[in-house]
C-alpha cells in the first residue's frame, strides 16, 4: 500500500494562498506597531524582492515541471510566494496611482526584478536545462537561496521592520543558528547507532 498522500492542487493554491494572506494581515499589523517600514531602505526593499523573485521562479518550475516525483510542495510553495508577488504588484500599481506616496519603493527597478528573477529560474527548471553538468553550480546555488537563503533573508527583513535594524538582525542570527543546531542535531541523532 502507497503511503503517498492524493491532495488535489486546488486545495493547495488554496491552502497556499491562504497563508500568505495570513501572513501579510499579520505583518502589516506587526508593521504598525514596528519601528519602521523600510529599515534598510531602497537596497533592503531590492535584496528582498530577488530573494522572493527567485525563489518563487524556481518554486514554479519545479511544480511545472513534467515527471517532478514530489510536486506537492512546490505547488503550495509556488502558490505561497505566488500570492506575495501578486501583493507586490499590487504595492507598484498603487503606488504608480498616487494611493502609497508614503512607502519608498523602487518601480521600475523592483518590476524589472519581478519578472525577469521570476521568469529566469522557472525557464530553467521547466525546461531542464538546470540539469545539465554545466549548470550545477547554478542549480546548487538556487537549491541553496530556495531552501535557506530565503527564509534568513525574508525572516531578517520582517524582524527589522517590527523591532529595528539591530535587534531584528540579532534575533534573526540567533534564531538560524538555533535552526541549524537542530538540523545537526537531527543528523547527528540517525548517524548514531542506538546503545
Amino acid at each position: 500500500m502507497s503511503d503517498k498522500v492524493n491532495i488535489s492542487g486546488r486545495l493547495l493554491a488554496l491552502s497556499g494562498i491562504t497563508c500568505s494572506v495570513l501572513i501579510i494581515g499579520i505583518g502589516f499589523w506587526l508593521s504598525s506597531i514596528g519601528r519602521e517600514m523600510a529599515p534598510f531602505g531602497e537596497p533592503g526593499v531590492m535584496v528582498s524582492t530577488v530573494t522572493l523573485a527567485l525563489t518563487f521562479g524556481y518554486n514554479l518550475g519545479l511544480s511545472l515541471r513534467k515527471g517532478e516525483p514530489e510536486p506537492i510542495q512546490f505547488i503550495f510553495f509556488s502558490w505561497f510566494l505566488g500570492t506575495f508577488v501578486i501583493f507586490l504588484v499590487l504595492l507598484i500599481i498603487a503606488k504608480l496611482s498616487g494611493f502609497l506616496s508614503n512607502i519608498a519603493i523602487p518601480i521600475f527597478p523592483m518590476t524589472i526584478v519581478l519578472i525577469a528573477g521570476t521568469a529566469f529560474p522557472a525557464t530553467l527548471v521547466v525546461s531542464g536545462a538546470i540539469e545539465s553538468h554545466r549548470l550545477r553550480y547554478l542549480k546548487a546555488s538556487l537549491d541553496v537561496t530556495r531552501t535557506h537563503m530565503a527564509s534568513l533573508i525574508l525572516g531578517g527583513y520582517v524582524m527589522s521592520v517590527i523591532f529595528g535594524r539591530e535587534l531584528g538582525a540579532l534575533l534573526t542570527a540567533i534564531f538560524y543558528l538555533l535552526t541549524i543546531f537542530r538540523r545537526k542535531l537531527m543528523w547527528w541523532k540517525k548517524k548514531t547507532p542506538p546503545s
